[in-house]
């Protein structure tokens, strides 16, 4: 009887953990921006690394973020806006 009221807590509670998570994710990406403004920011930023990284490029603004190549690392700045988002 105890094995079972053991098995069935500890599922209980990594399922609860599990759900958590994903909430806690979503709420931070929800906070930060919507969700598309989120795919077409990371979406525009992977489309640019190539020409950085074969330097085309050294570094340039693109939808709020700033990315520069200095000594061969890419950096990826996010610029603050006059409204301190």
């Amino acid at each position: 009887m105890y094995k079972i009221t053991i098995f069935l807590t500890i599922m209980s509670l990594s399922i609860f953990l599990i759900t958590f998570t994903i909430y806690k994710n979503i709420e931070v990406l929800k906070n930060d921006s919507n969700l598309l403004n989120f795919y077409v920011e990371y979406n525009s930023i992977s489309k640019i690394l190539p020409y950085i990284g074969s330097d085309e490029v050294n570094d340039i603004i693109l939808n709020g973020y700033k990315i520069i190549k200095i000594n061969n690392i890419i950096k990826i700045e996010k610029i603050q806006n006059l409204k301190g988002e």
